[in-house]
């Protein structure tokens, strides 16, 4: 009261209001007042109008089990949520989301201007088709599986893969694999696959080979030639299995086997004959001294006959005996009429009993008899004597078997006396091992 004003657009109240605001609404406001008394005031402002937010979502179609991403296409905002329209239900936030429930989607964007807009956006979701391709049971070679998806060629398309390629809705099997059928309702591009394995069993053709020969102790592989591990096999003989398609046998007989897929079946037999075995007569291990056997040692590994045999000597001997001179392991071979071998070998090991032989005393007076104190023996690989007079000087020194001392020290005869001697000596024993000893002694000089 008491005022009168005037707007820039030709209202006088004492609001200035707007609604329904457009762009072209923006831009100045100003008031002019006059009061009562006639004096005037006058006052301006810029109005500013935003852009409200713009979300576009689009309506989608998607097929059971997929999933549609709903965007609401508008990259100026602050935040952005959506609802399901039909529940009510928040569902998420952001420019995008993952849904794959039919429905009405509703997402409300606010930009920063605070300014709120909404848009909604409907999703489908069509139904795929159904396909159950019923499996069969085995048959033979030569039937016929009839596969079909019982679904309508004038609505939907058809394409089969693995052992056909038909673009029909059924098809016939004849062979043994894999077959898969897509298919696609041709009004929303829903799709479904099914496959099947399919087993066509040939009637077993069961081949066990040749009769066979075998030698005592041999065990001979019978394999069947049909090996499809979905057949059953029944074995007849005195076999032992290795699997179901292989068994073992080690004596002689008839062996069956029949094979069968459950509708077709086969059978074969062999007959296996086992002839016995060369018997050896070579000795057990032992240990001799060839010394013993200047001529050599004599191995007997057979009488003869229709026997052959070898040896693995270098000269390779082919005799029921041979004679050998050394220690070593041999083996023989021995081959009956029926091709039987067997092998048979014997290690002879060298023991002579290593030995040193020293007398008790010597006579070195030039007569002729016990003239020198000598090292004998045999099986030994070293030695070492060393003798000493009483006041413990060492004299002479032998390191060989054959060496002898002649009673003198530095060239000249040692006096009538009883002298030690030490005497280490090693050698090879029957371990093959290398052992050693040591004794003490005494030789007297007897002139």
């Amino acid at each position: 009261a008491g005022y009168t004003f005037a707007w820039q657009d030709g209202s006088t109240g004492n609001d200035f209001t707007l609604t329904g605001a457009t762009l072209a609404d923006g831009g100045p406001i100003s008031v002019d007042i006059v009061s009562d008394e006639g004096c005037d005031g006058d006052a301006n402002a810029t109005l500013t109008i935003n852009v409200l937010p713009n979300p576009a979502p689009t309506a989608q179609e998607i097929c059971e089990g997929d999933v549609a991403t709903l965007d609401h296409l508008d990259d100026d905002f602050v935040s952005s949520d959506w609802t399901n329209s039909g529940s009510g239900a928040y569902v998420g936030s952001g420019r995008t989301i993952d849904v794959s429930d039919a429905g009405t989607y509703e997402v409300t964007v606010t930009d920063a201007n605070g300014c709120v807009n909404t848009a909604t956006a409907d999703l489908t979701v069509n139904t795929n088709p159904v396909v159950n391709l019923a499996a069969a049971g085995p048959v033979c070679e030569g039937e016929i599986i009839p596969l079909n998806t019982g679904l309508d060629e004038a609505t939907h398309t058809f394409q089969w893969s693995g052992e056909s390629v038909a673009t029909t809705s059924a098809i016939d099997a004849v062979t043994t694999g894999t077959y898969t059928v897509e298919v696609e309702v041709i009004l929303t591009g829903c799709t479904a696959t099914d496959e099947v394995e399919l087993t066509f069993n040939e009637v077993p053709v069961v081949d066990l080979g040749p009769d066979s020969n075998i030698c005592e102790g041999q065990v001979i592989d019978i394999i069947s030639n049909v090996t499809n591990q979905d057949y059953t096999y029944e074995w007849s003989g005195a076999v032992e299995k290795v699997n179901v398609t292989q068994v073992q046998a080690s004596v002689s007989g008839v062996y069956r086997l029949t094979v069968s897929n459950g509708d077709c079946q086969g059978d074969d037999e062999i007959v296996v004959t086992v002839n016995e075995n060369p018997i050896s007569r070579l000795m057990n291990d032992t240990i001799i001294c060839f010394e013993d056997y200047p001529d050599g040692f004599v191995l007997t590994a057979g009488r003869g006959g229709t026997d052959e045999y070898l040896w693995n000597t270098l000269a390779q001997e082919t005799t029921p005996s041979i004679t050998v001179t050394q220690r070593d392991q041999y083996m023989v071979r021995i081959t009956n009429e029926y091709g039987c071998q067997i092998t048979d070998n014997v290690f002879i090991k060298n023991d002579c009993p290593a030995q040193i032989w020293l007398p008790n005393s010597f006579t070195p007076d030039q007569d002729g008899n016990n003239e020198v104190f000598r090292i004998q023996g045999r099986g030994v690989e070293s030695v070492e004597l060393l003798v000493f007079n009483r006041w413990g000087e060492l004299i002479w020194t032998g390191n060989s078997v054959g060496d002898f001392w002649d009673g003198t020290y530095n060239g000249f005869p040692v006096q009538q006396d009883v002298y030690v001697y030490k005497l280490t000596y090693s050698y090879m024993n029957s371990n093959e091992r290398t052992e050693e000893k040591s004794r003490v002694g005494r030789v007297a000089i007897i002139r």
